[in-house]
């Protein structure tokens, strides 16, 4: 199956089709570590650029979900599958849930989701209309523990030179939002080698101004794997 490009994990996203972490671990079990690894840190890294300046605790959580997922991006079958169950949670808050406070310029208040809520900001740094975002509904998001393999890196893909290899613990006592802690890596055998994953991708996301959120075709049944990445 073809899974190589930054349009492939936004379609995988941003759609209204429902599926769950065995279609999408069945989808997903052979996808090369690498590129998985690549694609999930270049899309936060795209849909990032939308948490407004003064939303940081909106940022530190995207941020630990990023780190969280790219945690999990391994070729071993029980990594992979928690790493589908946690693509999936992220899937379900971002772009169905309704929970983020939008004020138009008007006053009038509205739910949006978290895709449709940054998508608003990116737009008003083009120019378009500011909306008033609050966030704070959406911040207790719960993060499981994990201990993971930590090593693979855009960086080592690209310039083919190896990096330290170790692990990422996670826990956050089932909501970031208790703890407004950032992640921390224990990495081998040097912790200034562990890498920053934030890059300077471009805008790849084609947004429409007028509905920022494509409305899909809502199914109430699961995808089929293959229908997945396609």
């Amino acid at each position: 199956m073809d899974f190589e490009y930054f349009d492939d994990i936004t379609d995988l996203i941003e759609n209204d089709e429902t599926y769950t972490a065995d279609d999408l671990f069945a989808a997903l079990k052979d996808v090369d570590r690498g590129t998985l690894h690549e694609l999930v840190d270049n899309y936060f890294t795209d849909i990032t650029k939308g948490v407004p300046d003064e939303a940081s605790d909106m940022d530190l959580l995207m941020e630990n979900i990023r780190t969280l997922l790219l945690g999990l991006v391994n070729e071993d079958a029980e990594t992979r599958r928690r790493f589908a169950e946690e693509f999936v949670r992220f899937r379900d808050w971002y772009w169905f849930g309704e929970s983020v406070k939008a004020v138009d310029p008007d006053g009038d208040e509205s739910l949006v989701s978290v895709a449709e809520a940054l998508t608003l900001h990116r737009l008003e740094l083009l120019g378009e209309d500011a909306y008033e975002l609050d966030f704070a509904d959406v911040l207790d998001y719960p993060i499981d523990a994990y201990d993971v393999n930590f090593g693979v890196s855009r960086i080592e893909s690209e310039q083919d030179h190896e990096t330290p290899r170790g692990t990422a613990s996670f826990d956050f006592g089932g909501g970031v939002s208790a703890g407004r802690q950032p992640v921390s890596l224990a990495c081998e055998p040097d912790d200034d080698d562990a890498e920053d994953y934030i890059d300077d991708a471009g805008w790849n996301t084609l947004i429409n101004k007028k509905n920022p959120v494509i409305d899909g075709e809502f199914s109430d049944d699961g995808a089929d794997a293959d229908e997945l990445l396609h």
